[in-house]
């Protein structure tokens, strides 16, 4: 999941620094690196509910 691909957020992703936690639970969702100059969460599969967006 790079940052400059992704169309809407309910978390200011662009201020926010390391992994990706649950609200709820407190389990990491995404783990953060870089990929070539794009700051990326690697999201830890089976944790995350994803859907295509449709319209965009």
């Amino acid at each position: 999941m790079q940052y400059p691909r992704i169309i809407a957020s309910q978390m200011d992703l662009e201020n926010y620094e390391g992994h990706l936690m649950c609200t709820n639970c407190g389990r990491k969702l995404a783990t953060r690196g870089v990929y070539g100059e794009n700051v990326t969460h690697w999201i830890v599969r089976g944790k995350v509910y994803t859907r295509k967006l449709q319209g965009y």
